[in-house]
């Protein structure tokens, strides 16, 4: 598999029986807005409205209001492990508890055991399998965060850096450099 690539998902529109997602119209027209898949609006549903149909009605549903948007459908990031993430930030606060138990819950319940809706491979297994054994342990010191921006060398051979000057030699007296600095200047 290449490091990266996007697929584009398009919708399908079937005319058919009204949706028993209709209800639940508004609360899936929000969480729309906040950029969620089908997949976790049904988990969501389910979690908090005790929603008692099926992902798939869900999905259709999600098309159906995707295609009178307008908007284009969303972009699935497909990566080999090690090379790309991508997160679902949805759940915002409401992510971890005091004591963690919201996101375990998540994770033993809903995340670890389902399969996988493009790969229809099972995602806990997978993790274990060829996820974890790519992960690097994270390095020592932070990674380095630079501020970088062209700056002129002035007839006294100086250059500003964050208000403060610095010299530069003689034979880049007005050139106009890239300099790149951190918070530790």
């Amino acid at each position: 598999m290449a490091p990266c690539r996007t697929a584009s998902v398009s919708p399908a529109i079937v005319p058919g029986r009204r949706s028993l997602c209709e209800p639940y119209l508004d609360a899936i027209t929000e969480k729309l807005k906040q950029e969620l898949t089908a997949q976790r609006i049904y988990q969501d549903l389910v979690n908090e409205h005790q929603f008692a149909d099926s992902y798939q009605s869900v999905k259709r549903f999600v098309r159906r209001l995707e295609a009178k948007s307008g908007l284009p459908p969303p972009r699935r990031m497909e990566c080999a492990p090690g090379f790309e993430a991508q997160v679902d930030y949805g759940m915002g606060t409401r992510v971890i508890d005091a004591e963690g138990k919201l996101l375990d819950r998540w994770k033993q319940s809903i995340a670890d055991t389902r399969i996988h809706g493009t790969t229809r491979q099972h995602v806990g297994q997978l993790f274990v399998e060829v996820e974890q054994p790519a992960l690097r342990p994270l390095p020592l010191e932070r990674f380095p965060f630079f501020h970088e921006a062209q700056r002129k060398v002035s007839r006294g051979g100086h250059i500003e850096v964050a208000r403060a000057y610095y010299s530069i030699p003689p034979e880049y007296l007005g050139h106009m450099l890239w300099v790149r600095w951190d918070a530790r200047l």
